[in-house]
């Protein structure tokens, strides 16, 4: 796996009504920033800055919504009654370029 997985790379899981868990491997296309947005890194995490032009102050961004619908690259399903797992969706990472993804940490 490239090294720059480990950076871009969301992971999410939910339990199905049927009991077994789903967890996705999840990049988010870079899109480009708004007015007074910048990234930063705080206490060692890459956050998300957003210039007040009122107050002049700027307030980390927790969420502001995508363009695009995030990319699942990797998925599996897991029934923790049976231990079976089922891979539902699995990329090639070699084929995906680092740059179009954004960077999480």
């Amino acid at each position: 796996m490239p090294e720059w997985v480990d950076r871009a790379v969301t992971i999410g899981g939910a339990r199905s009504a049927g009991g077994e868990w789903r967890v996705d491997f999840i990049f988010f296309e870079k899109e480009p920033l708004e007015d007074g947005e910048q990234w930063s890194l705080i206490n060692g995490s890459r956050v998300l800055l957003r210039l007040n032009a009122a107050t002049g102050n700027e307030m980390v961004v927790l969420t502001r919504g995508s363009k695009t619908e995030p990319l699942v690259v990797f998925s599996v399903l897991v029934d923790p009654s049976t231990a079976e797992v089922s891979v539902l969706r699995d990329c090639e990472f070699a084929e995906m370029n680092a740059d179009d993804y954004e960077v999480i940490v």
